[in-house]
């Protein structure tokens, strides 16, 4: 008996061993399982996110270079209808009749005969008839009414070859323009060029404006006069307006110095686009996009791509076209979440599966040898069987 309980119990033991050498293979097709379904998603994590990056990038970036060319192209026809505007008849006649009181006075006599008057324009009251006879003469009507015309021009200044003023819709802080920025630029020395300068503020009608200044010159070429125009800087935003992408993309206007000339709810000039530091860096970058942390508005991440406004050295603008990380991302993260639910899922699967065909009833099977193995039974457990047989047995008569 002590021989077949150790037979018994030897059994036992191999089908034990067995069972384990069973949990063991499901453990170690688990544990492969996962390692394959985490280096898949890592994979496509990593390739995903450079492909979706890399499409923001480019997407992003050629909308920041068609914006900004629409806005180059807002500010080059302003300039040029200006030219056509300037070079009216009106204002030609006008310019020839003013410069003929220089016929006979030396460039000095010129130069100290302007400072003279410049200094009573500036000492005058608003209402003094020296004003008067510039403020309301045929030029300044006229000007007042191409102005009355056009909603975006704010205010408009002519002045003579010398750079005095022949005419103005609003008075000026001086008479003589001599040494102005844009007057010198536009003159160019007697050759004429359009120039556009810095943006301006207006305190008469309380707007930012951006100046143009360009030549007005006879039927021989021969420049006669400047004007100068202040114009809303409004009328250049229209590209802008309304452009959105998805949820949280839109499109702003910086200037070098990261303040948002333009921004959907924002003031001019009142915020910075973000922090300067972030803006130079992205400004160097050559590819011409960044992450940005401190986007206005933006509580987390932001891809901004840019395009410079290049169509004038006076203004300093970038057009930037930004979009929140998490949404651009936000395909890329939904497709690793269900392949994240799907890889659990398939490892489960698998380890059932690996477990259940491993206990199907076939020779050497876990739920084969557990069937063949006889239970042993102890020393009391046969005792009280054998008393129960002999209980049932029927007694003599």
């Amino acid at each position: 008996m002590d021989f077949i309980k150790k037979l018994l119990l030897a059994k036992q033991e191999i089908t034990q061993k067995q069972l384990r050498l069973k949990l063991r293979t499901t453990l170690f097709v688990s544990i492969a399982a996962v390692i394959f379904f985490s280096s898949l998603i890592a994979i496509v994590y990593f390739l995903g996110f450079n492909v979706f990056r890399d499409k923001a990038i480019e997407s992003q970036g050629e909308m920041a270079r068609t914006l900004a060319s629409a806005v180059d192209s807002t500010i080059e026809k302003q300039a040029e209808l200006l030219k056509l505007n300037a070079n009216t008849q009106l204002i030609i006649d006008a310019l020839k009749e003013n410069n003929l009181k220089y016929r006979t006075k030396s460039e000095k006599e010129t130069q100290r005969y302007l400072m003279d008057v410049d200094k009573r324009w500036i000492e005058a009251s608003d209402d003094h008839p020296f004003l008067k006879d510039y403020l309301g003469n045929k030029l300044s009507l006229g000007l007042k009414a191409l102005k009355g015309e056009d909603e975006k021009i704010v205010s408009l200044i002519v002045t003579d070859k010398f750079g005095g003023l022949a005419g103005s819709t609003t008075r000026p802080s001086g008479f003589y323009s001599f040494d102005k920025d844009w007057w010198l630029n536009s003159y160019a020395k007697g050759r004429g060029k359009i120039f556009i300068g810095g943006v301006e503020y207006d305190e008469e009608s309380n707007l930012w404006c951006l100046p143009f200044a360009v030549p007005i010159e006879d039927e021989t070429g021969t420049v006669i006069g400047i004007a100068k125009a202040s114009i809303s800087i409004d009328t250049f935003f229209q590209p802008l307006l309304n452009f959105r992408i998805g949820k949280t993309g839109n499109a702003v206007l910086a200037d070098d110095k990261a303040y948002l000339v333009y921004h959907q709810k924002a003031a001019p000039f009142a915020n910075k686009f973000c922090e300067y530091e972030e803006f130079q860096k992205t400004l160097q970058n050559s590819d011409k996009w960044g992450i940005l942390g401190s986007a206005y508005l933006n509580h987390g991440k932001t891809l901004a791509a840019y395009s410079e406004v290049v169509s004038a050295k006076g203004v300093n603008w970038f057009v930037f076209v930004e979009r929140d990380l998490r949404e651009i991302f936000a395909p890329l993260n939904k497709l690793i979440l269900v392949m994240v639910l799907i890889g659990i899922a398939l490892t489960i699967i698998l380890a059932l599966s690996v477990f259940i065909l491993s206990a199907q009833e076939s020779p050497g099977s876990i739920l084969q040898v557990i069937k063949e193995t006889p239970l042993v039974k102890t020393e009391d457990e046969k005792s009280n069987r054998i008393e129960g047989r002999a209980k049932r047995l029927p007694r003599d008569k």
